[in-house]
């Protein structure tokens, strides 16, 4: 069975979240002014409004219009899904109502527009958060130290933030001297470790490349599988100036962002967002379909063999 097609960025710029209008054939998305919604019956109403079934109920709640608009911004953003709202300040309210909690601080620009600012001073005062505004201008940006002596700054104050890979962000976290403010592999799958090669060397060595891939995938269930303290003490020759309850935190913690994949296939979904980072940043000046470049072939064949 052929895979759905996918289609590219500006298509889903102009069609993505409707459908042409089965009546008329309309293909304009149309402004919906209805408030209220006809139901089949009384059993498909309670299930609307207890959520249990996807549904127009009430155009407070929802609209067809503004729900076209939604799903097409989480197709081009590569999300789950998206919510829109009527102002800005209301967006960054649900946004922060989502994240926050009494205690927490807010770091933000200086420079924000005026009713951002106000937004967060009333917020701070009103719900026990701390709030902090500072210049982006003044902040030094500093490149060229290691990780490792970026780490040392971090617990000696001379920095007060740095992009860390492994294990250093673990020592911190486990020494106190540090907390993570953001994990980048939570934004979500995104296909980066991948075997780059010709489609002539993938035909001529199948049978190399197929042992390859099938030491991946058993590689990758023992992974899912075993206990990180486990893996940390099998792998530990190759890392020795790291301990093991170190590494088997950065295990776990890889683990949870889930940062290495059940299986070597390739998603649709972690190669249409890292399609949209490179676009986005200019590495790609067209679309290039997932079915062009992406032959899960023998992926497939060793998730089969187990």
């Amino acid at each position: 069975m052929n895979s759905p097609r996918a289609f590219g960025f500006d298509t889903r710029a102009v069609h993505a979240g409707q459908r042409p209008d089965p009546y008329t054939g309309a293909r304009a998305v149309p402004i919906f002014q209805t408030t209220s919604y006809v139901f089949e019956d009384a059993e498909s109403a309670a299930a609307y409004f207890n959520l249990q079934e996807y549904g127009n109920t009430y155009s407070r709640i929802m609209n067809p219009t503004v729900a076209t608009f939604e799903e097409r911004v989480a197709s081009l953003e590569g999300g789950a899904g998206g919510v829109a709202f009527a102002s800005g300040l209301a967006a960054q309210a649900a946004a922060l109502f989502t994240m926050l909690q009494p205690g927490d601080h807010i770091v933000a620009s200086g420079a924000l527009y005026g009713g951002t600012v106000t937004q967060l001073k009333h917020l701070s005062r009103k719900f026990g958060l701390e709030l902090t505004f500072v210049d982006p201008d003044r902040l030094d940006r500093v490149s060229g130290p290691s990780m490792a002596e970026n780490a040392v700054s971090l617990r000696t104050g001379k920095l007060d933030a740095a992009q860390l890979f492994q294990p250093y962000a673990e020592e911190l976290i486990a020494s106190g001297a540090g907390h993570v403010w953001y994990a980048a592999a939570s934004r979500g799958l995104t296909a980066y470790t991948t075997l780059v090669t010709r489609r002539n060397t993938l035909a001529k060595r199948a049978e190399e490349l197929l042992a390859m891939t099938r030491a991946m995938h058993r590689t990758l269930r023992w992974f899912a599988a075993t206990p990180a303290i486990e893996i940390a003490r099998t792998l530990k020759s190759y890392f020795p100036d790291v301990s093991e309850p170190i590494f088997a935190g950065a295990i776990e913690r890889y683990r949870a962002l889930g940062l290495w994949g059940p299986d070597p296939v390739i998603r649709r979904e972690g190669f249409n967002r890292l399609h949209a980072a490179m676009r986005a940043a200019g590495a790609l000046k067209r679309d290039i379909a997932y079915e062009t470049c992406v032959d899960t072939s023998l992926a497939e064949r060793a998730v089969a063999e187990g």
